[in-house]
């Protein structure tokens, strides 16, 4: 039985294939799918003035969308490299930067914004490259990715990071710190 994730990435990884071998993504620009999508879930367009609009499985994401779930939702959302971002309840998120060209991955970035809730974020092919340019900023501050499974989001009164997988470094005002695997 074939998952709706992989079908969601297939028709995402054709739509790629049929434009180019890469992604320079540009405000209109489709960088992904939301491969699932439980509950409220809607979609702020980058564009000034449009008003947001209630997303479903298969809705495209462009370049500086917000993502916005509502209370007791989850979505995940799939990138064109293989990236998987799942979002909580009540969470907030924009894919502000975006570079992915299988043939020259020097030249791939990614900056993701979490505005708020929680997320769990697992890297694709931009960031498994020896020097990934991929930063996740946070209400907290930034993280930078190093071919990782990490989680992040509110815990009661202060702001959590778990790192599942991988490594990654955080920055805040007061300071960097490298996180290993658990």
């Amino acid at each position: 039985m074939i998952s709706k994730l992989f079908i969601s990435f297939m028709l995402v990884s054709l739509l790629m294939i049929s434009v180019s071998g890469s992604v320079y993504a540009e405000d209109d620009a489709v960088i992904g799918t939301l491969a699932t999508a439980e509950g409220s879930i809607s979609i702020q367009p980058a564009a000034s003035g449009t008003q947001p609009v209630t997303a479903a499985e298969n809705t495209a994401i462009h370049l500086n969308d917000t993502i916005m779930t509502g209370p007791g939702a989850q979505a995940v959302i799939l990138l064109m490299d293989e990236t998987e971002i799942s979002l909580g309840e009540n969470a907030t998120f924009r894919v502000d930067d975006y570079a992915y060209d299988p043939d020259a991955p020097a030249q791939n970035k990614a900056r993701y914004n979490f505005l708020g809730g929680a997320f769990y974020y697992i890297s694709g092919l931009a960031a498994k490259t020896g020097s990934p340019d991929v930063e996740l900023e946070t209400p907290y501050g930034s993280i930078g990715i190093h071919g990782t499974e990490v989680w992040g989001g509110q815990i009661e009164d202060d702001y959590g990071i778990y790192v599942q997988k991988g490594r990654v470094a955080v920055q805040t005002k007061r300071g960097r710190v490298l996180m290993n695997q658990g």
